[in-house]
């Protein structure tokens, strides 16, 4: 793909029986024949060059050969021995590609072959000769010389045959072609002995030999005297590891009936019984015994023995006079039982019976189960270690005969599991139907009673299934029978094991197994479950069972009912898809109010890490207006967001599995507490699809707050990232490469390394960095990384041609504050909306706690390029008039103004004589505002209406107050509030004189904030006191008293303020 420069090449021949040969050629298909300087020195075992330049589709042939050292090959040999591996690399593919290649099982050539030579020959009464032949090396590939020969008679052949002659014959041809015959004696081999007599030669040839061939014979003497039926006698030999061995068969004296078994006659968790029948000729024996070996677990270094139980041997069958002897051997781990004739012990074998008929000896004995060893099997779950094996071979005059049995003693102990889940209908009802299987070791007798505790508020047992029983001796027993009776115990049930299957002896199994169904027992139950998991989605129902003081492990299993969101994978992922998976959201199965303080609801999807999301393959029905769906690329989640309560949808989508081998992949829906997970696995063998010589990938861009909208004008620049370091890629005029999505957010991100001078190199490590960003988006300058692969494995791998990876960009927010104003006292709360085009996109509640403040954040500043223009509007409030000011850059303020009218009345009464028209004048704060004239025509009644409550500048209360023009020979008094009205009482004086009038001003000084309505009153008419002294010091007094508390009154005033 592309030219490369400094392309290097490196081989190593890692494989223990590889030798490399210096006569590597390289030849090109562009340039043929190339001489590039080879370097074997670098390397242990291995070579490497470097080719300057390689074109575009051109290709380098390599050859080089290797010697094989046939001395270290095993069988036809092992990868380990002939393997090797190849490196390429080049500047522009810096991590380069690696092949391994070996020839394992594929190595051929002649090692040693064993063959009788010739036919038996009869050199005597049940006496013959053997000539026996090996051939070694015929292919002179192994270097034989100073090499060892081994050669020995099999040691069940051994009392039939030995070595005869005055030794072997050696013939030698040399890897020149001469060739040599050596006669070794006896006495110059290096011998082994069994019984007085050679049983294995050891030849060493010189070394010299090199990679001789050798053709070895020799003879031995075989006596069928005391062979019995047909024998096939062995002998073996042996040179760098390999064996072979060969066989002639032979014939005894005669049929012989002898033969012998070894059977388990059952066995518990503590001892188990064992039974040797020796089936004897009539015509006795003048030799036999039985060699038993006890069961032995050998782990982690350790023995563990079974071992006998001395006191228990029985024999039965021995003729009178006979008698046996029990040996051990020194770990006691096997015994000997040998036979005589006699009671001294000094004749061997068995006595010949009157009639010549066969006869059996049985032997009958015990073991200790081992409980160190049931133990490490019970801790495998007796899935390793459960078998407890004897083996025994008996002979006769020899002549052996080998049998072995075992057992499975296990602890007593009861388990449990759930075994399936089914359903059944019932009065048209669909019930789930749970079977359970107990399991139980160590059964002794019949009778046996278990008890099951479970839920029975939901849970009853299901008399359809009945209960079935298997018995075996093995963890899986197929053997059905006995009976069982089931019962109701108000917490669960018992069941009552009244016989259970067994042996063709009669005893019992090792292992028994029950099984049975417990099903919801009615529709009300039915309900209440389906209630209780509805929250997550399951409820776990539990269940133990028991027999006698022994408790099984807890069973869970789980009741599903997905009313709110449920899962299913439609689609397996696998080679024949491109391994891309189909999923099924269900969302709002039963289209419920599922959240009833929301009219909307908020849905995530979480894809595991080695899943990715096929853009645009997501489907909604029916469609949803106002849904939006968005990725979290950090979670790899599929978020919906606004989707209607109330309504059934189906959203379908595609994801693709990455990884290799087998990939176990998931996907998990959540709503709240709730969720539901679907998972599979996947083998994946190769993945990715097109391919070529110019590789490619469409890049989009899209929305990060809903993926369904892509944009357009994103600008990227590309960068090549090697050893960590990142390196801007250009073309053939040194411009930095850049893309630009089109109007549908997509560009493809493609080279041409002839035509632009750049392309995209498979598996190499590339960033896409945004340098403008769509108009109305924030710019994202993170990298965008991707690499293009054969076989995509992570999230950063695509496919070398049809992928396509998603940049996201978030959209350009603002903030838009509210401040409220008070002219007047403050309402408790109000509500204001912020809009957008009319359209309410926000709102809010101002009240004290918040200070009468709050910002709108996270506002999108514009809308296709443009920016939103946003309003605020208040909920109206009563007795308030509102007036808004300020901009979304600047915010808003609310400013409302109390309305509150009041009215006043005011009442005019006489004592004495009543006057004439009087004016009231009204103050608001000292400041006269109305007037007010009250005559006997109205009644003396009127009032002051529409008056403003509360001050329009500063929002305090205004203080009314009240005052009346003088009227001549009446004093004045006044009463009241403007919240009771005020009532002015004028009485009429006596004897009224005009005295000189004191400086009074005509308008009296009023109080600040007056503590009661204020009193007016004119100029006094005369009391008739004829007194004028005293006259001028009352009024004195009373105009200095006034004086005073005016200023007393408008001290405090002050003070409150």
């Amino acid at each position: 793909m592309g030219d490369n420069e400094n392309v290097t090449v490196q081989d190593i021949l890692s494989g223990t029986a590889l030798v490399l040969n210096h006569d590597v050629t390289v030849e090109s298909s562009v340039s043929g024949v190339l001489s590039p300087d080879i370097d074997y020195d670098s390397l242990s075992n291995g070579f490497t060059f470097t080719v300057d330049e390689m074109e575009n589709g051109e290709v380098l042939t390599i050859r080089y050969s290797a010697s094989v050292d046939n001395t270290k090959i095993t069988g036809k040999g092992t990868a380990e021995q002939t393997r090797n591996t190849a490196r390429t690399k080049s500047d522009q593919v810096p991590d380069g590609k690696e092949v391994t290649k070996d020839f394992a099982g594929l190595v051929n050539f002649h090692k040693i072959d064993k063959t009788p030579e010739g036919e038996l020959v009869e050199i005597g009464e049940n006496l013959y000769e053997q000539t026996w032949k090996t051939e070694i090396n015929k292919d002179h590939k192994m270097n034989v010389g100073g090499a060892v020969v081994s050669d020995w008679i099999a040691s069940r052949s051994r009392p039939f045959m030995m070595f005869t002659g005055d030794g072997i014959t050696v013939q030698v041809t040399l890897e020149n072609g001469d060739t040599e015959t050596r006669q070794i004696p006896w006495s110059e081999l290096r011998l082994e002995y069994s019984g007085g007599r050679p049983s294995a030669w050891y030849y060493t040839g010189p070394e010299s030999d090199g990679k001789a061939s050798y053709v070895i014979t020799y003879k031995t003497i075989i006596d069928t005297s005391k062979a019995l039926n047909q024998m096939n006698l062995i002998n073996a030999a042996q040179i760098f590891g390999d064996y072979v061995e060969a066989g002639v068969p032979v014939t005894g004296v005669g049929e012989s009936e002898f033969d012998f078994q070894k059977n388990q006659l059952g066995t518990t968790s503590r001892e188990s019984t064992w039974e040797l029948v020796y089936h004897a000729d009539g015509r006795g024996y003048d030799e036999a015994h039985i060699v038993d070996d006890m069961p032995r677990l050998q782990y982690e270094g350790v023995d563990y023995i079974d071992y006998m139980q001395e006191d228990s041997m029985e024999i039965e069958g021995l003729l009178e006079g006979e008698s046996y002897t029990i040996t051990f051997n020194s770990n006691r781990r096997t015994f000997v039982i040998r036979f005589y004739q006699d009671e001294a012990h000094a004749k061997g074998g068995l006595k010949a019976t009157e009639d010549g008929s066969p006869r059996d000896i049985v032997i009958r004995y015990k073991t200790t189960v081992n409980q160190d060893w049931l133990a490490i099997a019970e801790e495998k779950n007796y899935q390793q270690y459960y078998r407890h094996t004897n083996n025994a071979t008996a002979y006769a005059d020899n002549n052996p005969k080998q049998s072995s049995s075992y057992v499975v003693p296990v602890r007593q102990r009861i388990t449990k599991e759930a075994v399936e889940t089914s359903e059944a209908e019932i009065g048209g009802v669909t019930y789930p139907v749970y079977r359970y299987a107990l399991t139980l070791n160590g059964v002794i007798e019949d009778g046996v009673e278990i008890t099951d505790d479970f839920d029975t508020e939901y849970l009853k047992y299901y008399a359809e299934d009945g209960v079935r029983i298997l018995g075996g001796n093995n963890l899986n027993p197929s053997n059905e029978g006995g009976s069982a009776l089931a019962a109701d115990t108000g917490e669960g049930i018992s069941i009552t094991v009244d016989s259970f299957p067994k042996q063709g002896n009669g005893n019992f199994y090792n292992v028994y197994k029950i099984y049975y169904s417990l099903i919801v027992k009615d529709e009300d139950a039915l309900n209440r479950l389906n209630d209780a998991a509805a929250e997550t989605g399951n409820y776990t129902l539990t269940n133990v069972a028991s027999w006698d003081d022994l408790t099984s492990n807890e069973v869970n299993v789980i009741h599903s009912y997905y009313p709110y969101v449920d899962k299913e994978l439609v689609t397996e992922a696998s080679a024949d898809n491109d391994y891309v998976a189909e999923f099924k959201l269900i969302i709002n199965q039963n289209a419920d109010d599922l959240d009833p303080a929301s009219d909307t609801l908020n849905i995530q999807d979480e894809l595991s890490s080695n899943l990715r999301y096929v853009q645009d393959s997501i489907n909604v029905a029916p469609a949803a207006e106002g849904m939006k769906i968005r990725y979290d690329s950090e979670t790899n989640t599929l978020i919906f967001d606004d989707v209607p309560d109330d309504t059934r949808f189906e959203v379908t989508y595609r994801a693709r599995v990455l990884g290799k081998g087998n990939v176990t992949y998931s996907n998990t829906v959540k709503f709240g507490n709730y969720e539901k997970t679907v998972e599979d696995d996947v083998t994946i063998e190769s993945t990715g699809s097109g391919s070529g010589s110019n590789p490619s990938i469409v890049l989009v861009k899209r929305d990060s707050e809903d993926m369904n909208m892509t944009l357009a004008g994103a600008a990227f620049r590309l960068f090549s990232i090697s050893d960590g370091e990142r390196t801007p890629v250009t073309d053939r005029d040194g411009n930095q490469v850049t893309f630009t999505t089109g109007p549908d957010g997509s560009v493809m991100i493609t080279g041409d390394q002839a035509n632009l001078g750049w392309t995209l190199w498979e598996d190499r490590a590339y960033q896409l960095v945004e340098v403008t960003a769509p108009a109305g988006y924030e710019l994202d300058e993170t990298p965008v990384e991707f690499v293009l692969s054969a076989s995509p494995s992570s999230q950063t791998e695509y496919a070398l041609t049809g992928d396509s990876l998603t940049a996201w960009n978030t959209r350009t927010k603002t903030e838009i504050t509210v401040t409220k104003e008070w002219i007047g006292p403050a309402a408790q709360s109000v509500a204001v909306l912020l809009k957008k085009g009319g359209e309410t996109v926000g709102t809010a509640v101002l009240d004290a706690d918040n200070n009468w403040q709050y910002t709108f954040e996270n506002l999108d500043k514009y809308n296709n390029g443009e920016a939103i223009e946003y309003t605020v509007e208040e909920e109206p409030v009563e007795n308030y008039d509102t007036e808004i000011s300020g901009s979304p850059e600047a915010g808003f303020v609310i400013r409302n103004t109390n309305t509150t009218k009041v009215d006043i009345p005011v009442e005019k009464k006489w004592e004495g004589k009543e006057g004439g028209t009087v004016t009231i004048r009204l103050y608001a704060d000292e400041t006269e505002v109305r007037t007010l004239a009250l005559s006997e025509a109205d009644g003396w009644k009127s009032s002051f209406n529409d008056l403003p409550v509360y001050d329009a500048g500063d929002g305090h209360e205004i203080m009314y107050t009240v005052t009346e023009d003088e009227a001549e020979g009446y004093t004045s008094k006044i009463e009241g509030s403007k919240d009771t009205g005020f009532t002015v009482t004028n009485t009429e004086q006596e004897n009224p004189k005009d005295p000189e009038k004191p400086a009074v001003p005509e308008k009296p000084q009023k109080p600040s904030r007056p503590g009661k309505p204020g009193i007016r009153t004119g100029r006094s008419p005369g009391t008739g006191d004829n007194a004028a002294a005293v006259m001028w010091v009352v009024l004195l007094v009373c105009a200095g008293g006034l004086l005073i508390r005016t200023l007393r009154r408008r001290k405090r005033r002050a003070e409150n303020r």
